[in-house]
C-alpha cells in the first residue's frame, strides 16, 4: 500500500504540471474572503511551452524499467498503474490537465482541482490507495475524508478542495482553542458562493482576469488582521507595546491595497511583471504619496555594466531621507535606539541617519550566474562538486566617499586575518572562501559589491 501510494504520489506530481483551462473563477469560489495569498497556475500553458510528454520523458521511462525490473510481482502491477495514470491523469477523476489554485489564509491552506468524475475519484481512493469507504461521509452532494488529523479533502461533482491549517496558525492558535473544524470548513467552502469567497474582492476579480502562466495575489489587507492573532504568540508582544503600534501603522498604510505578481515564459525567456490593487481611492492616495516620498523613477545606468543577461535582475530607485523619515514615522528608528541598536552602531563610528540619508538614487541588485566548481575535502583526500551563486550589487549614494572611508578604516582595525586586499584606493578584494572572492569598492557615487 506504502509503495502503490509513493508511485501514485510520483505520478500525480509530474501530472500536476500537465493541467488548466479557463475555469479559475469557479475554483476560486471555493478560496475564503480572507485568504492572504493565492496561486493560480495555468500548467496547460506551461506544457504547451514546453512540450512535455511525460511517457516520453527519458527520466520517467528509465526510473519505470528500473521498477519493472527489480519489483516483485504486485510492485510491477503498481507500476503499470503509474503509466497508465501518466498516460491518462485525468483518469483517476480529478481533471489535473485544467486550472490548479492553491490559497493560504490565516487559519487553512487549501488546493483545488476540477474534478471531471467523482465516482472514479472515489473508485481510486477505496481501489488503489486502499481507503476504508466508511472513511467517506457524504451529505448535500459533498463528500468528505478526513486525510489525517490536520487535514481533510472532500469533492462536489465540480470541484475537489484539500485543505489542512495554516502552519503559523497551528502553531500559535491551538493554545487559544480556536481551531476550526476542518470538515465543517471544507463542507462550507466547497459550495459557496462567489459573494462569500476571494472573489468578492474586486481587485482579486481584475487579478485574475489577467493571470498568466504563474499569478500570486497578496491581499496585504488579509495579512495584516493576521498580525493581531499571530504577533501576540510569535513574538511575545503585547498591544501596549512599541512594536505593536509600529504594526499598527502599518496596516494602516496597507488597508484595502493587493498586489498581484505575474510570470510568463516566452521564447526562452522569463517575463515577470507585477502589479498594484487599490480597494478604494483613499488607499490608493496614501500609497502613491509614500511611493513619490521614498522611491523614484528607476534611471537604468547601472545596467551597462552586465556584460550578459543575469539570470535574475531587481532594480528600484531610492530616497534615502524619505526612507529615513517614513521610518521614523513608523517608529522603526525609536524601536531600535530603544533595545540598544543606536549606541551599538555608534561604537562602530555609524550614524543611522545620515546611512540611510545617503543612500540616493538605483539600487540594483542580480543574480549573474550558478557555477558548479569542484572542492576537496577538508576530512578525507577525495573531490566533490558544489555550487555557488555569483551576485552584483550596486547603490548610488550622495556621498558615496564617507561610506567608503568609514568601511575602510573599520577593515584596517578588525581585519586581522587579511581577507580584505587592497587593489587601489577605491576598491578591495574580499576572500569568500578557497575558492569564491568577492570585490568591493565605490565607482564616483556608487557603491558596488560583486563576486
Amino acid at each position: 500500500m506504502k509503495q502503490t501510494k509513493l508511485f501514485l504520489l510520483v505520478a500525480i506530481l509530474i501530472a500536476a504540471f500537465s493541467s488548466c483551462k479557463d475555469s479559475a473563477q469557479d475554483l476560486s469560489n471555493a478560496i475564503p474572503s480572507d485568504a492572504i495569498t493565492v496561486i493560480h497556475i495555468d500548467t496547460k500553458s506551461l506544457l504547451k511551452k514546453a512540450d512535455y510528454k511525460p511517457m516520453q520523458n527519458e527520466m520517467v521511462k528509465k526510473f519505470l524499467e528500473e521498477q519493472k525490473q527489480s519489483a516483485s510481482e504486485r510492485t510491477k502491477k503498481e507500476v503499470g498503474m503509474v503509466e497508465d495514470f501518466l498516460k491518462n491523469p485525468n483518469s483517476i477523476g480529478v481533471d489535473l490537465l485544467d486550472d490548479c489554485m492553491m490559497y493560504v489564509g490565516a487559519k487553512t491552506m487549501g488546493i483545488i482541482w476540477k474534478i471531471n468524475d467523482s465516482k472514479k475519484l472515489k473508485e481510486t481512493l477505496i481501489k488503489d490507495f486502499s481507503m476504508p469507504e466508511q472513511l467517506m461521509s457524504e451529505e448535500d452532494g459533498v463528500t468528505v475524508v478526513d486525510l489525517d488529523s490536520r487535514a481533510v479533502a472532500c469533492w462536489t461533482g465540480e470541484k475537489l478542495l484539500v485543505m489542512t491549517y495554516s502552519t503559523g496558525f497551528y502553531r500559535y492558535g491551538y493554545d487559544n482553542d480556536e481551531m476550526p473544524d476542518l470538515k465543517t470548513l471544507a463542507k462550507k467552502q466547497i459550495k459557496q458562493e462567489a459573494s462569500e469567497s476571494i472573489n468578492s474582492n474586486k481587485s482579486f476579480a481584475e487579478f485574475i482576469s489577467n493571470k498568466k502562466d504563474i499569478s500570486v495575489f497578496y491581499a496585504y489587507n488579509n495579512m495584516s488582521n493576521m498580525w493581531d492573532m499571530l504577533l501576540s504568540y510569535s513574538l511575545g508582544m503585547r498591544m501596549n507595546d512599541p512594536s505593536s503600534k509600529l504594526f499598527a501603522q502599518l496596516k494602516d498604510y496597507l488597508k484595502d491595497i493587493s498586489a498581484g505578481a505575474f510570470v510568463s515564459f516566452e521564447k526562452g525567456e522569463v517575463i515577470a511583471t507585477n502589479q498594484i490593487y487599490y480597494g478604494t481611492s483613499d488607499a490608493e492616495k496614501k500609497y502613491k504619496e509614500l511611493s513619490d516620498k521614498i522611491t523614484g523613477d528607476i534611471k537604468g545606468e547601472q545596467l551597462k555594466y552586465f556584460i550578459e543577461k543575469p539570470l535574475i535582475l531587481a532594480a528600484m530607485n531610492l530616497k534615502g531621507e524619505g526612507v529615513y523619515d517614513y521610518l521614523t514615522e513608523m517608529g522603526i528608528i525609536k524601536y531600535i535606539e530603544d533595545n540598544g541598536g543606536q549606541r551599538q552602531l555608534a561604537q562602530l563610528g555609524i550614524d543611522l541617519k545620515s546611512l540611510i540619508s545617503n543612500f540616493e538614487g538605483d539600487i540594483t541588485i542580480a543574480l549573474n550566474n550558478v557555477k558548479t566548481i569542484t572542492k576537496k575535502s577538508y576530512y578525507s583526500n577525495y573531490e566533490y562538486q558544489d555550487t555557488y551563486p555569483e551576485f552584483t550589487l550596486f547603490a548610488d549614494m550622495k556621498d558615496a566617499g564617507s561610506v567608503w572611508n568609514l568601511l575602510k578604516s573599520k577593515i584596517a582595525e578588525y581585519d586581522r586575518d587579511s581577507s580584505f586586499v587592497e587593489i587601489n584606493p577605491n576598491s578591495y578584494s574580499l576572500k569568500l572562501d578557497d575558492y569564491v572572492t568577492g570585490y568591493v569598492g565605490i565607482n564616483n557615487n556608487m557603491f558596488y559589491f560583486t563576486n
